[in-house]
């Protein structure tokens, strides 16, 4: 889910998908570093007067994980990264009576931090689940530049989490 709106409240995503892949190493019992891939895709918005399509961020983060129990088969934890995204906007729609469209991209800073609690099934496979705040350091006037606000653009993620350890 993207929250980040317009100049005149329309949202540039809704309810969408995304995906994630890591590779982390076990550098103490309780932490894990590592890179991690996130990609997030909203779904399309139609506003009013503007209308938004194909909002992406494509993020890869130096990451790490701090488990809170591991010990346990069921470990709760702390998901961190930062790294850097690409993030692309396409809108259009009629602008003071004449119909424009534009499609922009911009790479910045992103950030994530989350919670998560994963199951292990044996000694080698897990399921969880797992919360993210995304923050792209882009703002929504580098990807529209007649209806930005100039905040950053931020995104709330829920991920379903099939892992192997090797």
């Amino acid at each position: 889910q993207s929250y980040s709106k317009d100049k005149h409240g329309t949202r540039f995503g809704e309810l969408g998908m995304g995906g994630n892949a890591q590779i982390l190493f076990r550098t103490t019992e309780r932490l894990s570093l590592g890179l991690d891939y996130m990609l997030l895709m909203p779904h399309d918005n139609k506003g009013a007067e503007y209308s938004y399509e194909k909002l992406r961020l494509n993020g890869v983060a130096f990451a790490g994980k701090f488990t809170l129990n591991p010990l346990d088969r069921l470990n709760f934890y702390v998901p961190m990264g930062i790294g850097m995204a690409q993030v692309r906007l396409k809108g259009y729609g009629d602008r003071g009576g004449s119909y424009t469209s534009e499609s922009r991209d911009k790479w910045g800073l992103d950030m994530f931090a989350g919670l998560g609690m994963q199951y292990n099934l044996s000694e080698t496979t897990f399921l969880g689940l797992e919360y993210r705040y995304v923050v792209a350091f882009v703002t929504s006037d580098d990807l529209n530049r007649y209806y930005g606000k100039g905040h950053y653009l931020q995104f709330h993620n829920a991920f379903l989490k099939l892992g192997m350890r090797f």
